[in-house]
């Protein structure tokens, strides 16, 4: 797996020791495209694109309220 997720043949790798560096690696990468993959599908349906605009939203919602909250000056520069 891990010679999969660094996009390398098996037997090319050299170090042939699998610790928690690398089960990290693997788990990371795997997290990683899962994500991508939950974006795809949800972008494919109405109630998923909400939901992806939802998750946007929820994204900026700190910067909005911080923004909201500052002084005159700060606003005029954003």
């Amino acid at each position: 797996m891990l010679a999969h997720v660094r996009g390398v043949d098996a037997d090319t790798m050299k170090d042939r020791y699998y610790g928690q560096a690398y089960e990290r690696e693997v788990e990371s990468a795997v997290s990683s495209r899962q994500e991508v993959h939950k974006v795809e599908l949800l972008a494919e349906t109405l109630r998923g694109q909400s939901i992806l605009r939802l998750r946007e939203e929820k994204e900026n919602l700190l910067d909005v309220v911080w923004l909201a909250t500052s002084g005159s000056e700060l606003r005029t520069l954003w």
